[in-house]
């Protein structure tokens, strides 16, 4: 009896286990935070496969009209119910991750790094895992710092930058505060908005005359020291 064209083609394919598995059914669970699962029922004309054989193996569900499918690694076996003829089994298949590699080689700043797992098998995810504290190039932080302090100007201080854009260019004199704040060691998101939005409103003449930090200032209290003088020469505060 032939099947019909449009009928998906259920099979398992085991490339390193002999077998003559025939997929009667499957299911699949999955969810946000967590692996998908599958859930294959088979059949067997063999009543005592080696099911220790399987443990571990990649196969591949397909299921599609165009043989498409599912990659994975068989994690449980069981056997089921035994006929006459046939035996059920029942698998469960899950995704080939990471954790069973023994290296990987991946690119990192501006190249190529080998990382090597000592231990190559299943293990718990870490507390807090060495691969999410990967430093940010210095060069790619200052990239997105001004990418996004140019952005917020644009959106919230547009007529402040629309003058601005009258003696310098937007651009390269956001770059020349960002700098200015790096030699300075002014990387809070305070400081770092107190002198951008100071040197944006800047008066003429300038509220302060004299930027610099006095010999043996902190970069906190160099800080501390102009906030205040800011706050008390536009009347904000007194002294």
């Amino acid at each position: 009896m032939y099947a019909p064209a449009n009928t998906a083609h259920f099979a398992l394919v085991i490339p390193t286990v002999r077998n003559d598995f025939k997929v009667l059914a499957f299911h699949g669970t999955e969810a946000i935070s967590s692996l998908y699962a599958l859930q294959v029922e088979l059949v067997s004309e063999y009543p005592d496969f080696d099911l220790e054989s399987l443990l571990s193996q990649p196969a591949f569900l397909q299921f599609g009209l165009n043989g498409e499918g599912i990659h994975g690694r068989i994690e449980e076996v069981c056997v089921g119910e035994a006929g006459k003829r046939l035996t059920r089994y029942h698998l469960t298949l899950v995704p080939a991750l990471h954790y069973s590699q023994i290296s990987v080689c991946y690119w990192h700043g501006a190249g190529w790094e080998i990382a090597h797992n000592p231990v190559p098998g299943e293990h718990p995810l870490p507390a807090d895992p060495p691969w999410l504290s990967v430093p940010v190039p210095a060069s790619l932080s200052m990239e997105m710092l001004h990418s996004n302090i140019y952005r917020y100007l644009w959106a919230e201080r547009s007529d402040d930058l629309m003058r601005l854009s009258q003696r310098h260019d937007p651009g390269e004199w956001l770059t020349e505060q960002l700098s200015q704040a790096q030699e300075w060691g002014w990387s809070a998101p305070e400081q770092v908005h107190f002198l951008i939005i100071s040197k944006l409103n800047e008066a003429e003449p300038p509220l302060i005359k004299n930027w610099l930090p006095h010999n043996g200032d902190a970069p906190q209290v160099h800080f501390e020291r102009l906030f205040n003088e800011v706050k008390f020469w536009s009347g904000e505060s007194s002294v």
